[in-house]
């Protein structure tokens, strides 16, 4: 009974593992919001401490030199071009072509079968997959063999 347990593979290692690719993902994908969260939330927490007067003294000693114009344009821009390149671009198909062989390739689903199972590379699961896939793919009774086989 021992023997057998060697050979399993450890799943509860290969869940956490699956968990962690996931955090990991989602932290690399939300990492713009990560990093602009703490900034907004401390520029909100200094704003809900100011008074109207406060408000009136801002205004009147706030000065606008080119420079701070410059580097406020430069950042805005830097963030709304890093947040466009950072959302997935749609993809559209082009073009769609399938590779017919030429009539001599044809044979029944049961002779693709044999012919499949008599290489002795595919596991029982494979089988069972391609077994599958024949019967709901809509292919009718005949199909194209593999290239080699026939």
């Amino acid at each position: 009974m021992a023997d057998e347990n060697k050979n399993l593979p450890n799943f509860f290692l290969s869940i956490r593992l699956k968990y962690v690719k996931l955090g990991y993902h989602y932290l690399i994908s939300n990492a713009l919001y990560f990093l602009l969260l703490p900034a907004i939330l401390v520029v909100l927490a200094h704003l809900s401490e100011l008074t109207v007067d406060d408000f009136i003294d801002l205004r009147e000693n706030l000065r606008f030199d080119f420079i701070t114009v410059i580097l406020c344009s430069v950042s805005i821009v830097f963030t709304c071009t890093l947040y466009l390149m950072s959302r997935p671009r749609k993809v559209y198909m082009v073009n769609f072509a399938c590779y017919k062989p030429e009539p001599a390739r044809m044979c029944t689903k049961e002779l693709y079968m044999q012919l499949v199972k008599g290489t002795g590379t595919f596991t029982e699961e494979s089988l069972t997959f391609k077994r599958k896939i024949l019967e709901k793919s809509g292919i009718g009774q005949m199909t194209y063999g593999p290239e080699g086989l026939l």
